[in-house]
C-alpha cells in the first residue's frame, strides 16, 4: 500500500512569491489569476507555498529553497511582489523545461529602471563578462527559446536539483558588487555542470514601474518616457544624451532648417501663382514683378 501511494505522488512545485512592499492591487490580482491557472492546468503537479517573512531577499530567497528542500520539491518558481503574471505563466514554462529538459526559464521580464532592458544576461564573447541580452539578441528567436548564460529572479522557474550542485549560500547580495542572482550563477560556473537556462520570448511578464506595468508590449514605450523625464532635469541634459540622442538633435535641428526652406519656397511658389493669376493687369503685373523680386 505504502508503495503504491510512493507511486503515486505527484511531483511538486514549490512557488515561491517574496512580498517585501505593499503589493499593487493588478499585482495582487494577476497572482489570484496564476494559483488558480496552476491548479486548474497542472493537474498532474502538486503545488507548495514558500512565502517568508520580511527579511533580505537573498537570505529570503535561501530560506525557501531549504524549505522546498526538506519537502521534496522538484521545481522551484520564484515571482516578485510587483511582477503582473501571466496567469499560464508556470504551464508555459513548465512544459518546456519537461519537454526539452531545462534546469532554469523565464518568460521575457524587464528591469524596471536605467534603460529597461530584459532581465537575462550573456556571457560578452570578448571579454567573457556577463552582460544584458539586446533587444535584437531576443527579438530576432521569433518566440522561440534563447540560450542565456545567467537569468534574473524576478519570474523564473529553477530545476531544484540545482541547489545540490551548489553549496549553501546559494544566493548572496553583495552591496556594491552584484545581486544575489549573480551570485548563484557565478558559483555554478566553478562547478562542473552546466546548467540549461532559457529565455522564452513566446510570452512576457509584466514588472511594475512607477506609473505601468513594463512588458514586451509596450517597453518602447516606457523608455521614450523615461528619457523624455530625464531630459526635463536641465542639469542632468548633457549627461543623458547618449551617441543615439545626440544624432537624434542632430537630425531634428536638420528637419528644422530644412522646414524653413520648404517655407521660403512654398512662399515664392504661392507668389508666382499671384503672379500667374494676375497676368495681362497692370495692377497685378506689377504687384508680381515686385513680388518675383524679393
Amino acid at each position: 500500500m505504502e508503495k503504491d501511494m510512493a507511486e503515486d505522488k505527484k511531483p511538486l512545485v514549490s512557488l515561491c512569491s517574496l512580498a517585501l512592499s505593499t503589493i499593487d492591487y493588478d499585482a495582487y490580482g494577476s497572482h489570484l489569476a496564476f494559483a488558480y491557472s496552476c491548479g486548474r492546468y497542472l493537474p498532474d503537479y502538486d503545488f507548495l507555498l514558500a512565502t517568508p517573512g520580511r527579511m533580505a531577499i537573498d537570505q529570503a530567497r535561501n530560506a525557501a529553497i531549504q524549505y522546498s528542500k526538506d519537502r521534496g520539491a522538484k521545481w522551484i518558481f520564484f515571482w516578485d511582489d510587483d511582477t503582473i503574471l501571466d496567469p499560464k505563466t508556470l504551464v508555459k514554462l513548465i512544459e518546456k523545461a519537461e519537454e526539452q529538459d531545462i534546469d532554469i526559464i523565464q518568460p521575457l521580464y524587464f528591469i524596471r529602471g536605467d534603460q529597461f532592458p530584459v532581465m537575462a544576461f550573456v556571457k560578452d564573447k570578448e571579454t567573457g563578462k556577463l552582460r544584458g541580452i539586446k533587444d535584437e539578441e531576443w527579438d530576432n528567436a521569433d518566440g522561440g527559446l534563447v540560450d542565456l548564460d545567467a537569468t534574473g529572479n524576478g519570474c523564473t522557474l529553477y530545476r531544484m536539483e540545482l541547489f545540490d550542485i551548489v553549496d549553501h549560500p546559494w544566493f548572496l547580495t553583495i552591496p556594491g558588487q552584484y545581486t544575489e542572482d549573480i551570485h548563484f550563477f557565478s558559483k555554478m560556473s566553478l562547478t562542473e555542470y552546466t546548467p540549461s537556462i532559457k529565455l522564452d520570448t513566446s510570452f512576457s511578464c509584466g514588472h511594475m514601474t512607477e506609473n505601468i506595468a513594463i512588458n514586451a508590449d509596450n517597453y518602447r514605450v516606457v523608455r521614450s518616457m523615461h528619457f523624455l523625464d530625464k531630459m526635463k532635469e536641465g542639469e542632468k541634459k548633457e549627461q543623458t544624451l547618449s551617441g543615439l540622442e545626440k544624432v537624434t538633435k542632430s537630425v531634428a535641428k536638420a528637419l528644422e532648417e530644412k522646414g524653413k526652406r520648404d517655407f521660403e519656397s512654398a512662399g515664392k511658389f504661392y507668389r508666382r501663382r499671384v503672379d500667374a493669376d494676375t497676368e495681362g493687369d497692370s495692377v497685378g503685373s506689377e504687384a508680381g514683378s515686385s513680388a518675383s523680386e524679393c
